[in-house]
């Protein structure tokens, strides 16, 4: 089979909702922010702020990201950006996922803090290398788009496909294109497979890629294509909700 080099859309700068733990992968693939859940545990939200400063002073990392959390969006406290990002910072040193995950997505997006890729890379590394699904997502955004650092497609790759393996639609989107692009690695086959993934969870992105995609491939590449979307269906580990 000849690679085939396919014109699709270029990949958007997907970002994100800054919040703990988001719990569905946004529709679609344009740079507005999707609609989350803020991660915070719920044993906190039923504390007073003066019971959750005494335990985030402590040294509780539960109650310090969950003020920082609701500092930082303003939810059932008044928004204080400075005071939410310090209370984040103590929970994240401490090894919390989402702290690290928001404080890396809120210096990555910038708006209430000055965009600061360097530290969001920082963090976005701390809580992808925990697993974070949407961590690899945004770390890989920076790679591919060479976000203060070094374009580089190989990482961005690797990246996306860390965070597609736990079922991620943009980042198996996200490695459709590159594969139909080749940017990376050329290969329509496994294009054809993540397209058909992402588009399995209704990215639409997707559902219109993959007939695209669909529409250049023989009989044959297309019998070979749906072995290959067998074969990563199983290598797929769906992420525990916490």
């Amino acid at each position: 089979m000849h690679p085939k080099t396919l014109a699709l859309i270029a990949i958007p700068l997907l970002l994100l909702s800054a919040c703990g733990k988001p719990t569905n992968a946004p529709a679609t693939g344009s740079s507005s922010s999707s609609q989350a859940s803020s991660g915070i545990p719920e044993k906190t939200t039923f504390m007073t702020k003066e019971e959750l400063e005494t335990r985030a002073m402590k040294g509780d990392k539960e109650a310090q990201f969950s003020l920082g959390v609701m500092l930082l969006e303003g939810n059932m406290l008044p928004k204080n950006t400075a005071k939410g990002i310090e209370w984040l910072e103590k929970a994240a040193n401490q090894g919390v996922m989402e702290a690290q995950f928001n404080l890396g997505l809120t210096y990555l997006q910038g708006g209430d803090v000055p965009q600061d890729f360097e530290k969001a890379k920082t963090w976005l590394e701390k809580a992808a290398a925990q697993g974070n699904d949407r961590s690899q997502y945004n770390l890989g955004i920076v790679y591919y788009q060479g976000l203060g650092t070094k374009v580089d497609y190989e990482k961005a790759m690797e990246l996306f496909m860390e965070s597609a393996k736990q079922g991620f639609s943009q980042a198996q989107f996200n490695l459709g294109v590159m594969y139909a692009k080749g940017q990376g690695k050329l290969n329509a086959i496994d294009a054809y497979a993540w397209f058909t993934l992402a588009a399995e969870r209704g990215d639409p992105q997707s559902i219109s890629a993959l007939k695209d995609v669909d529409s250049r491939l023989s009989a044959e590449e297309k019998k070979i294509a749906a072995k290959r979307v067998e074969e990563l269906r199983r290598e797929i580990v769906m992420p525990k909700v916490m």
